[in-house]
Order: C-alpha cells, then sequence, then structure tokens
C-alpha cells in the first residue's frame, strides 16, 4: 500500500457522486515554495480511486480499482492549503456501470478531479477513465 499517512489528506466529503479531499501545502512544498505537481497528481488520482471504491463497496461489491489513463494539467501555482474533488464524468452511467461489474465482473468509467483554489478557480485537472474488478 502506498504511504499516504505522511500526506496528512482528510475526507471533508463524501457522496454518491463526489468527493473532497484536503491537505496542507505545507506537507507538499516543491522547491519554488508552492504545490509540488506530484503530490497534486497523486491526490487526485487518490480521489478519484477514493470515489470508485467507495461507491463499488456501496453497492455490494468488493472491487480492486485501478488507473486506466489519465491526463493531468497544472494551470497555476498553489500557495494554499489544497482542496481537492473528484466526480464522475457522467454520473448518469453509474447505475449501468454497476450492473456491467455485476454481469462481466470489470468496467470502467471516466472520472475528473479538481485542485482548486479559494477564490474558486481551477489550479489543477485530471481526466482519466478508472477501471474496477470485481474480487473473486
Amino acid at each position: 500500500m502506498v504511504p499516504v499517512a505522511p500526506m496528512q489528506i482528510d475526507i471533508t466529503e463524501l457522496g454518491d457522486q463526489r468527493i473532497t479531499l484536503t491537505a496542507p501545502l505545507s506537507q507538499h512544498v516543491n522547491d519554488k515554495g508552492n504545490a509540488f505537481g506530484g503530490s497534486l497528481s497523486s491526490i487526485m488520482t487518490l480521489a478519484c480511486w477514493g470515489l470508485m471504491t467507495a461507491v463499488t463497496r456501496e453497492s455490494g461489491l468488493q472491487c480492486d480499482v485501478y488507473v486506466g489513463e489519465i491526463t493531468t494539467k497544472y494551470l497555476k501555482k498553489i500557495e494554499e492549503d489544497l482542496v481537492i474533488q473528484a466526480w464522475f464524468v457522467e454520473p448518469e452511467e453509474l447505475s449501468a456501470f454497476i450492473e456491467q461489474l455485476k454481469a462481466k465482473g470489470k468496467a470502467r468509467m471516466a472520472m475528473q478531479a479538481q485542485t482548486t483554489l479559494s477564490d474558486g478557480t481551477a489550479a489543477s485537472t485530471l481526466t482519466g477513465k478508472f477501471v474496477a474488478f470485481v474480487k473473486p
């Protein structure tokens, strides 16, 4: 398991279609004094993974969740604590995703995550496909 405890990530919201994570900037500072891109990518990936894992568990399924593919964009430097949200790109497809998992044992879904600044603007984004496999 990846050692995430030193990252000091907190789940501040978890719903059936969205998750919000926070982390102190002090744990994710680069040599320039702002948020380290590797941390941003990692936390956005964890947010998507966490939401998909929670949704599959809520549906009564025990699954392994993997990154299929991701694209990360860094839009602005971050000099404040991190607030990251993740969600399903097409939440109306969630029922079909769960049904496919039950029928075929695997399914994938497009997800998106964003690091948002206190003024409401996006500082970094992640888009990608995440894949769930039902555990035997």
